[in-house]
C-alpha cells in the first residue's frame, strides 16, 4: 500500500526526534552528470545528515547505505513488529517506539502509513523520509520450510576495484621499506540467502600495497571473511559460525563492528545495542571469529553464548632476557611492507563469554561476562599515559545494562568493569518534554583504569577510560518548517593522554537549525566550538598545558531546481588556535547536482568544491557520494579543488554497474601526502569501478 501525506498536518502538530583537470574536460564531466541520480547515496546521505559529519570511516557508511537496502527489500510491519523489531530500526528513537506501539494498543493497527501523523515524534517529513522501509501490511505468518531452500535462494555478488593512478613513494622500492603489492585495491562481497532463515557471507579484500597471488598471498587476497547465519522462531533464535560482531548496552564493554557518533537528534546520545549479528565488512580488527549461539530461554529470555579465536596483527618486541612482548593490537589491517607482513596475525587471542538480556515490553536489561586470553604478554611501556594499560596475558570484563521507557520518558545506563583495572559507568535519559521539544542529560565516568578491547562508548575517547564528562542536548521544532537542535559537552581526563601530559579538561557545544518549506528543500546553519588542552610542546620535564579552540561554521542549502534538477550548495568555515600562537583559517565551497531521470536505467551525481585550509588542525570532514554501500567521509585540508563524478547504469533487473571518477588538484604543490604516501606534483586521481550481480 503507497502512503499518503496530507497536505496540511493534522490537529495534533508532532516533532521529529530526531583536479588538474582542463575546462572542456570539466564541462564534459559536468554535462555527463546531468543524466543521473544515485537514489541509495541520496537515501543514506539524508539519514547521515542526522549523525556527526566528523570523522567516519568508509566502513560505518557503508554499513548505513546496507541497512537501509536492507529495510527497503523487507520493509517492517509496524503492526506486528513488537519492541524488539521496532528497535532494529535505526533510525527511530526509543521514545518514537514507545508512542507508536501505545498508540496502536489504544486505536487499533495502522491502516495507512499517513496515520503515524497523529503519533508523537513522528512529523510529515520524517514519515516521508522513513515510508520505503516501513509498511502497514501484514507480514508474512508462514513458518519457511525446509524444501524452499533452494527454490527461493537469491544470490548477491558485488566485485569492486579502485585505485589511485599517481604513484606514491611506497612503490618506488628504494630505502629498507617499501609496498610490496600494486596499487590495485579489490573488493569482492558474497551474499547467499537461503529457506529457512540462512545466510551465507563471504568477503575478501586487497588493500593498496599488499600482494596479490603472491609472496605474502599466495592464495590472492590479503583479508577473508566467511560466515553462516541460522536466524529461527524456535529456542534457537540465531545461530552464527565464522564472523560476526557483539554490540550489547551502551558499548562500555562489549561492542564490536560499527556505531555511528552523536549528531543533531537528541537519541543520538543513547545506544541502540542490536546483540549478535553476522559480521560482514572489511573492518579487520573489530570483530570475533568462531561461533556464537542465541537461545531463548523464555519468551522474553535470551542467552547469547560465544568463543571466538583469530589471529591479530601487533607489533612484536624482545626483552633483554629475550622474552617476546607486544605493546598494543594493530587496527590498520595494511600489510604491504616487510614490518607490516611480519606484524600480521602475530598474537592468537580467544575470547570466551556469555550474554543474558530480558526484553520486556519496554524494560530491557542484561549481564554481559567474557575473558580473553592471548599468546604472547602486554606490556605497557614508558610512555606515562600508557601506564594503565593492559598489562600480562589475560583479562575479564563484565556489565551490566538497562533501558525503560515510562511515558515521555526514557532512561539508559551501564556499569562495567575489567579485572585487572577498574570500573566504568555512563547514565543517560531522554524525554520528550512537550510535543515539540525533546531533551537528553548524560553523565558518564569512565575509570583511568578500566581496560576493554571492545569498547565503543558515547564519549570524546575512542575507549571507556580515562574520561569524566556532563552533556545536555535539545531538539525543538520551532514549527512545521523550522527545527532548532543543540547541545553542550563538559568532559575532564583524569589521567594522562598521548600529547597531554596532566590531567586535563575541555568543553564543546553546538547548534543546528534547519529550515524546510517544501519538500525536497532544505536550509542548515550549523556552529560547533570546542575546547581542550594538550601540551605546548613534547619532551618538557615540567609540562605545560595550551588551550586549543576549534569553531566550525557549516552552511547547506538543497532544493530542487524544476522537476528533474537537485542542486545543494555547501560551504564550512573554520578557526583553530593553540595558546599564543596565531589562529589558522580555513575555508571550504562546494556544489553538488543531481539530476532525477525517473526512465532511465542512469543514476550519478557530481560535486565540484574549492578549500583553503592550511593547517592540518583545521581540516573539514565533508561526506562524499559514492557507489553503493561505500560512503566516505573525506578530510579537506591544503589549497586547491576537488571534484568527483559518480554514474551508474542497469542493464537489467539482475546486473547493475557503478563509476566514480575523483580529483584533487593543488595548483603549485609540488607532492601531496606524507611519508610512504607522499605523491609527486600537484594532482591525485582516483576510479572506483563496481559490479553488482543479483540473481
Amino acid at each position: 500500500m503507497k502512503p499518503k501525506f496530507f497536505a496540511t498536518p493534522l490537529k495534533n502538530p508532532v516533532s521529529g526526534h530526531l583536479l588538474y583537470l582542463r575546462p572542456g574536460v570539466v564541462i564534459l564531466l559536468f554535462l555527463t552528470c546531468i543524466c543521473c541520480y544515485a537514489q541509495e547515496t541520496q537515501e543514506a546521505l539524508s539519514f547521515y545528515t542526522w549523525l556527526d559529519e566528523g570523522e567516519q570511516s568508509e566502513e560505518q557508511l557503508a554499513l548505513l547505505t546496507q541497512k537501509l537496502e536492507q529495510l527497503r527489500k523487507k520493509p517492517v510491519a509496524l503492526n506486528q513488529a513488537g519492541e524488539t523489531g521496532l528497535t532494529q530500526i535505526f533510525f527511530f528513537t526509543p521514545l518514537q517506539i514507545y508512542d507508536l506501539l501505545q498508540h496502536i494498543h489504544k486505536n487499533g493497527p495502522l491502516k495507512e502509513i499517513s496515520e503515524l501523523q497523529v503519533v508523537r515524534g513522528f512529523s510529515p517529513e520524517f514519515i516521508r523520509q522513513i515510508s520505503p522501509y516501513i509498511t502497514c501490511d501484514q507480514a508474512e505468518g508462514k513458518l519457511p520450510q525446509f524444501k524452499d531452500l533452494f527454490s527461493k535462494s537469491e544470490h548477491d555478488l558485488i566485485l569492486r576495484h579502485t585505485r589511485i593512478y599517481q604513484r606514491k613513494k611506497g612503490y618506488t622500492k628504494k630505502g629498507k621499506s617499501y609496498y610490496s603489492g600494486s596499487p590495485d585495491h579489490l573488493l569482492l562481497k558474497y551474499r547467499l540467502t537461503l529457506e529457512p532463515g540462512i545466510k551465507v557471507m563471504l568477503l575478501m579484500e586487497k588493500d593498496p600495497g599488499e600482494q596479490f597471488l603472491k609472496g605474502s598471498n599466495p592464495y590472492g587476497f590479503d583479508f577473508i571473511s566467511a560466515n553462516i547465519t541460522y536466524t529461527g522462531k524456535g529456542r534457537i533464535s540465531k545461530l552464527i559460525i565464522g564472523d560476526y560482531s557483539l554490540q550489547f548496552g551502551q558499548g562500555l564493554s562489549l561492542w564490536s563492528g560499527t556505531s555511528f557518533g552523536r549528531g543533531a537528534d537528541v537519541a543520538g546520545a543513547a545506544k541502540k545495542d542490536m546483540g549478535l549479528q553476522s559480521y560482514f565488512s572489511a573492518g579487520e580488527q573489530n570483530y570475533f571469529r568462531g561461533f556464537s549461539l542465541e537461545y531463548k530461554i523464555f519468551k522474553s529470555m535470551l542467552l547469547t553464548n560465544f568463543i571466538s579465536i583469530k589471529n591479530s596483527d601487533a607489533s612484536i618486541s624482545y626483552l633483554t632476557d629475550k622474552t617476546a612482548v607486544i605493546s598494543n593490537i594493530s587496527s590498520s589491517g595494511l600489510h604491504r611492507t616487510e614490518s607490516e607482513i611480519r606484524n600480521k596475525g602475530a598474537v592468537k587471542e580467544i575470547v570466551t563469554g556469555t550474554a543474558i538480556q530480558y526484553n520486556g515490553q519496554f524494560f530491557r536489561t542484561g549481564i554481559t561476562a567474557y575473558k580473553s586470553t592471548y599468546s604472547l604478554p602486554f606490556i605497557t611501556g614508558d610512555a606515562l599515559y600508557r601506564s594503565n594499560y593492559f598489562s600480562g596475558t589475560s583479562r575479564e570484563n563484565y556489565a551490566f545494562h538497562y533501558n525503560y521507557t515510562f511515558l515521555n520518558t526514557y532512561t539508559f545506563g551501564e556499569f562495567a568493569g575489567s579485572r585487572p583495572g577498574g570500573h566504568t559507568w555512563i547514565q543517560g535519559l531522554i524525554s520528550a518534554i512537550t510535543p515539540a521539544t525533546s531533551t537528553v542529560v548524560v553523565f558518564r565516568n569512565y575509570g583511568k583504569d578500566h581496560i576493554s578491547f571492545y569498547s565503543m562508548p558515547f564519549g570524546k575517547n575512542s575507549s571507556a577510560m580515562n574520561e569524566k564528562g556532563f552533556y545536555t542536548g535539545i531538539n525543538h521544532r520551532i514549527n512545521k518548517k523550522w527545527n532548532l537542535a543543540g547541545y553542550i559537552d563538559f568532559f575532564s581526563f583524569p589521567f594522562a593522554k598521548y600529547r597531554v601530559d596532566l590531567p586535563s579538561q575541555g568543553n564543546e557545544y553546538a547548534i543546528k537549525l534547519f529550515y524546510s518549506p517544501a519538500r525536497d528543500t532544505e536550509y542548515s546553519f550549523q556552529y560547533r566550538s570546542s575546547s581542550k588542552e594538550e601540551n605546548v610542546k613534547s619532551g618538557l620535564k615540567t609540562p605545560v598545558m595550551d588551550d586549543i579552540q576549534i569553531h566550525l561554521i557549516r552552511l547547506d542549502a538543497t532544493y530542487p531546481a524544476g522537476d528533474k534538477i537537485r542542486l545543494r550548495h555547501l560551504a564550512d568555515f573554520t578557526r583553530y588556535s593553540k595558546g599564543q600562537q596565531p589562529a589558522g583559517y580555513g575555508i571550504l565551497l562546494g556544489q553538488d547536482l543531481h539530476y532525477k531521470a525517473t526512465a532511465s536505467p542512469f543514476s550519478g551525481n557530481i560535486r565540484v568544491s574549492w578549500f583553503n585550509i592550511p593547517s592540518y588542525n583545521n581540516r573539514i570532514y565533508r561526506y562524499e557520494n559514492n557507489v553503493l554501500f561505500a560512503g566516505s567521509s573525506v578530510p579537506y585540508q591544503g589549497q586547491g579543488f576537488r571534484a568527483y563524478l559518480n554514474t551508474s547504469f542497469s542493464f537489467n533487473k539482475q546486473f547493475r554497474m557503478w563509476f566514480r571518477y575523483a580529483i584533487t588538484w593543488q595548483p603549485g604543490k609540488v607532492k601531496t601526502g606524507t611519508g610512504m604516501e607522499e605523491i609527486q606534483g600537484s594532482q591525485k586521481r582516483e576510479t572506483r569501478l563496481q559490479v553488482r550481480y543479483n540473481f
